[in-house]
């Protein structure tokens, strides 16, 4: 079927479509958050940046970063067609990115950005590992027992396997 749009029509359109809640790694990120039991976070707040998750009284931005568009060395895709479209799209985006970080972290504010094949079920005891030890060392949980949210405790780390081998808990025997 051909467009009815002509070319330059077509790209204003796309460029005006802007993608909100990136539900698959979003919701990945958030099932850590519930699980580990960490709350205080706001999603998708409107300020510089657009961070996925905020803690406001910590002033602490999380992006969940797609590999795509942001570029991540470890997943390298770049498309076979319009290379040169893609390249400047994605080093576009990384420029972005780190304006982004600068502005935030002039005004005060913590960044932390996580991949998103960081939240594939094959890494969410590293990278729920990773925000413990990010979101302990500036100071918005704590090691103490009633966060049960250490890296090492056995407690969270069951909850982050279950996440990961999403299987129903075992029927009750009557």
């Amino acid at each position: 079927m051909a467009d009815i749009f002509d070319k330059t029509k077509r790209s204003e359109i796309m460029q005006s479509v802007h993608g909100k809640y990136n539900k698959s790694t979003e919701i990945a990120l958030l099932n850590i958050f519930k699980n580990l039991k960490i709350t205080g976070w706001r999603r998708q707040w409107d300020m510089v940046g657009h961070p996925d998750f905020v803690f406001l009284k910590h002033r602490i931005a999380i992006f969940v970063d797609g590999c795509f568009w942001h570029g991540c060395r470890k997943c390298n895709r770049i498309p076979k067609s319009r290379i040169s479209f893609w390249q400047s799209k994605i080093r576009n985006n990384k420029k972005r990115d780190k304006k982004y970080n600068l502005l935030l972290r002039k005004s005060g504010w913590i960044v932390f950005r996580i991949w998103e094949h960081e939240l594939k079920p094959s890494c969410l005891i590293r990278t729920s590992d990773r925000i413990i030890s990010f979101l302990i060392s500036n100071g918005l949980i704590s090691k103490s027992p009633a966060h049960v949210m250490c890296a090492g405790e056995r407690g969270a780390r069951q909850d982050i396997k279950q996440v990961q081998k999403k299987k129903a808990p075992p029927p009750k025997k009557i």
